[in-house]
């Protein structure tokens, strides 16, 4: 899985969106039918925020399963990929196993080719 590209050049401004990462999150706030239809975090969303929000919405998201495995992918900068480590450290392997196995099987939603 590939991370998603900026369509902003990170140099443009170095300023975190406060308001950008509580849409995402909000977005992704899951009710009975999204849990049900496997609705995850709009990654389109990701495209558009800078590296400073980016790095924001790393340190605020709660890791609890596929769905925040999949934003830490898309986001793909060192420090995602240091909270995923850390998660799966935490979490232990049988639950994010379960999350990792859901990406491989998932990617597609959002046009990201499989690894």
């Amino acid at each position: 899985m590939l991370p998603i590209e900026s369509e902003t050049d990170p140099q443009d401004d170095d300023t975190a969106d406060p308001a950008a990462v509580a849409r995402f999150l909000a977005a992704g706030t899951v009710d009975h039918a999204a849990w049900h239809d496997g609705t995850g975090y709009p990654l389109e969303a990701l495209a558009p925020m800078n590296t400073a929000t980016r790095e924001l919405l790393v340190s605020r998201l709660d890791v609890n399963g596929w769905r925040e495995v999949e934003v830490l992918v898309a986001v793909g900068t060192p420090s995602a990929r240091a909270v995923l480590r850390a998660s799966c450290d935490a979490a232990g392997a049988g639950r994010m196993h379960l999350a990792i196995a859901a990406l491989r099987w998932r990617p597609h939603r959002h046009g990201i080719p499989p690894p």
